[in-house]
């Protein structure tokens, strides 16, 4: 007999990541908008905790601050000062009011109140000629989840907490609305210095000490794990996207969508030597602490807090010194464009390796400038030069990650010699987190267990989960064992409590929705979990993934026909999805419509010939129905 897949499988959580731009708050707060929003705290505590309570002791750092890209993250403005001309959910233009700004250089974005919550309009103006432009410009529609009216531009969940302090939100499931408060526009003292309501109030407090833990939430690409808990690590609060399978990042680590710093600098050699933000970039003013290569040179040159590699910038860079390529960010550090006019250097410190160009189509700084040129070319004048030391590196593991991507047949074998060649701790994160795609291969199961012991909780994040991590001492470590081991086991321990906070503050988002209605369906809860799926389908009706989950939950309640009479629908909303195809195969099967099955099935594989998983089940069908004719 046919042993049928259930519909489990990829109903994939949508990984909706900020696209850079802001949005919406409730605005139930009696409270004037620049003043704290907290009812949660004092007024007295608000006040020691504000900027303004450190000028009096701190003058040349409060200074120095009070004009930084921090301190401007965000400013209230005079009501009917400025207002967006944006495409509103009705298709048509409409003025709308701002109520503040977000930014300052190169651009501005301004928040405004839509049915009750507060966006961020893609429509933002230019800080050297005032000029107005779409940030996006590919198209968005209303409707979209991107689109500036929809979740992804939603002011509460996707650009508050970085462009505020001490922000704290709250979905009301029952308005569909946000109560967010918090104690000071942009990023203030507080936001770095923690516990300095305490230092206001007695000065011989002790204040800590600013480091790149600091800078890391709000320059980096992650998801958040829960409230944020003053204190603690990065990983407790924050989990961070990473090079796998999809293209966020090129095969080699370099940026390629809106991918801010962290990651990139977390790959680097820089950071694993031990450079931090703090050694090239000011805390308070946030610029660099010298210009050119002399901030290069700091370290570069034998000395510097960590002094690295001597290099003489001329012979090193074979570009005259003053002209395109003599600078060392030039090579190192090349610039992509976001938001149409934020050119924002790639913090991977890579060297510059047209080969892998060649080899895997990622863009390398040489062809950058000189786009008239070949890679070939490029490749014959990087490898010719004296300091040429190779890649090799670099070169095994994009390849591995390449030929992963493109699901060759050697991307498993050229995986696993990357994995365990790899010395680079976040490198390895990453390479194990794609090893879990073939989680029945013996010497995949060896090194994620091996994992589970690593001292970094980011390897420990991807290992093969253990018991006792559901009780380890990193947040983001105990989420991964919860969400992978059994119910029974999780509901005891400490990552139970960890599990259901993380819902509970990513509600309001469709990710968070998905999130939590496969939590339940784990638990049995199947009807609450079905209503939130469908919720999530009304907030992002632009993907299938909510409806491939609808279909996974009937299919559990044993609502078969519900559950292929949703993939139908999928299939004509999605005809290019042959996960959809592949999905409404499974549910023609759990009917024994067959022939139905072999239709669906075709057609997953029409559109994705190397689909695996629907080539094996149309072959058994193919032969369950041979067998029946004998």
């Amino acid at each position: 007999m046919l042993m049928r897949d259930r519909l489990i499988l990829a109903a994939a959580i949508l990984s909706l990541a900020a696209l850079g731009g802001c949005s919406g708050e409730d605005k139930s707060s009696p409270l004037q908008d620049g003043a704290s929003r907290s009812q949660a705290s004092s007024v007295a505590t608000a006040a020691a905790t504000h900027s303004s309570s450190c000028k009096e002791c701190h003058a040349e750092q409060h200074g120095e601050w009070s004009g930084s890209h921090h301190a401007l993250a965000e400013q209230p403005l005079e009501a009917g000062s400025i207002s967006v001309e944006a495409i509103g959910p009705d298709g048509s233009k409409h003025s709308y009011p701002a109520i503040r700004s977000i930014g300052v250089d190169p651009l501005i974005q301004y928040v405004v109140e839509l049915e009750g919550r507060l966006q961020v309009p893609q429509q933002a103006r230019d800080f050297h000629d005032n000029s107005w432009f779409d940030v996006f410009a590919d198209g968005r529609q209303p409707g979209e989840w991107g689109h500036w009216t929809g979740r992804g531009m939603n002011w509460d969940t996707m650009c508050a907490v970085c462009h505020n302090t001490d922000l704290q939100r709250t979905w009301i499931e029952a308005t569909d609305s946000f109560e967010t408060t918090w104690t000071e526009h942009g990023v203030s003292c507080s936001a770095c210095h923690e516990g300095m309501g305490q230092h206001v109030q007695n000065t011989s407090a002790p204040v800590a000490a600013v480091s790149s833990e600091q800078c890391w939430p709000c320059h980096a690409r992650r998801s958040e794990l829960g409230p944020h808990q003053a204190g603690k690590t990065f990983l407790d609060n924050y989990y961070p996207g990473l090079p796998d399978f999809n293209d966020t990042w090129h095969v080699d680590g370099q940026i390629r969508d809106e991918n801010f710093e962290y990651t990139s600098f977390a790959l680097s050699k820089m950071h694993a030597a031990g450079v931090t933000c703090l050694d090239c970039h000011d805390p308070h003013t946030a610029q660099l602490r010298t210009q050119g290569n002399n901030l290069c040179m700091t370290c570069h040159s034998g000395g510097g807090r960590v002094p690295g590699p001597i290099i003489d910038t001329t012979a090193h860079s074979a570009h005259e010194a003053g002209k395109p390529g003599s600078a060392c960010v030039d090579c190192h550090m090349s610039t992509t464009v976001y938001m149409q006019r934020h050119p924002r250097h790639d913090h991977g410190f890579l060297i510059p390796d047209p080969q892998l160009s060649i080899e895997t189509g990622v863009p390398n700084a040489c062809n950058k400038c000189h786009d008239d040129k070949s890679a070939e070319w490029a490749a014959k004048i990087v490898e010719a030069r004296p300091t040429w030391k190779g890649n090799e590196d670099t070169r095994r593991r994009a390849r591995a990650m390449f030929a992963a991507r493109e699901d060759h047949t050697n991307a498993l074998p050229m995986l696993l010699a990357a994995t365990e060649a790899e010395k680079q701790s976040t490198w390895r994160a990453s390479l194990l987190n794609m090893l879990q795609s073939w989680p029945n291969h013996p010497k995949v199961q060896q090194l994620l267990a091996k994992a589970a012991t690593s001292a970094d909780p980011l390897q420990r994040a991807m290992a093969w989960p253990l018991p006792e991590m559901l009780e380890d001492s990193v947040r983001a470590v105990r989420l991964h064992a919860a969400r992978m081991l059994p119910v029974d086991m999780v509901e005891q321990s400490r990552a139970a409590i960890d599990l259901r906070r993380n819902m509970e503050h990513n509600r309001g988002q469709p990710s968070g929705a998905m999130q939590e209605a496969q939590y339940l369906l784990s638990r049995d809860q199947g009807e609450r979990a079905l209503e939130l799926a469908q919720q999530a389908e009304k907030w992002e009706d632009h993907s299938p993934a909510p409806l491939h989950l609808q279909a996974t939950i009937l299919d559990t309640l044993g609502r078969v026909a519900e559950a292929r009479a949703v993939m139908k629908r999928c299939c004509a909303e999605f005809p290019e999805d042959a996960n959809s195809w592949y999905l409404l195969g499974l549910a023609a099967a759990a009917e024994q419509d067959y022939e139905a099955t072999k239709v669906a099935l075709r057609q997953a594989l029409q559109l994705q010939p190397d689909f695996a998983d629907a080539e094996r089940n149309l072959r058994a069908i193919e032969d369950f129905e041979k067998s029946q004719k004998h």
